[in-house]
Order: structure tokens, then sequence, then C-alpha cells
């Protein structure tokens, strides 16, 4: 994956334009690929299972590829200003809720991680005890 430069694209983009939600998205997304880093590397700790980086990942959403695609300029001319705010607004609440997971993980010690308690209770095994 590439990585993604801290300069605007429009640095001159008035607040509430296409252009401005764009450096925006970018800002956002940069930050979501950090958590998704800290998020696998829970799991290869095995502190959550594998299940939320499909239930956690904002970049699986809808909106996110909506807004990706306004980096081609015939869809960024096509795209409805209301459209893309909404989905930008969406992308920043996942990106919360993966914010706050990741961070409320790592705080916990590993016994009452989300995995660890799951195995506890019963409703996941523990492949150790199995092999």
């Amino acid at each position: 994956m590439s990585e993604i430069n801290d300069q605007p694209i429009y640095p001159n983009a008035r607040l509430g334009t296409k252009k401005w939600y764009l450096d925006e998205f970018r800002k956002v997304q940069k930050e979501s690929f950090e958590l998704n880093k800290r998020l696998m590397e829970l799991c290869k700790q095995e502190k959550v299972t594998s299940g939320c980086l499909l239930a956690y990942d904002p970049h699986r959403a809808l909106w996110y590829e909506e807004l990706s695609n306004l980096y081609t300029r015939s869809r960024r001319r096509k795209a409805r200003l209301i459209s893309i705010q909404s989905s930008y607004d969406l992308f920043v609440q996942d990106v919360n809720r993966l914010r706050e997971f990741v961070e409320e993980q790592e705080a916990l010690p590993f016994e009452e991680s989300q995995k660890q308690v799951l195995i506890r209770e019963g409703k996941l095994q523990n492949r150790d005890k199995e092999e």
C-alpha cells in the first residue's frame, strides 16, 4: 500500500467544497491505515478475533469506495456535494469507531481482551487446547 502524502492536493480549497472534502478525506484515510495496522497487530497478539478485521475495517464500506473514486476528475465533477458530505461523515464515524475499539483493546490486559473473554465464556474455541 502506498504511503499517503501529508501535503494537500488542493492547498487553496475553500471550506466545504468538493476539493476540501477530498483533502480532508486523505487526512482521515491516513489515520485509518495506521489504525488498521494496529488492529492487525492486536490480532497477531491474540487479543482480538480475526472477525474484527472485517467488522471494524472502514475501507470495506461503500462510502469509502465512493470517496476514493473522487480522485478521478470526471467522477468528482459528476458527484453531488451532499453525497460527498454524507460519505465523508460516514467514513469519519467508521474511523472513530475503529479508533475507540483499538485504543480500548490496547489498554486492556491480555486476559481481559476481546478474544480471551470470548474463549473464557465458551463462545470461541481456543485452538491451543485442541492441538
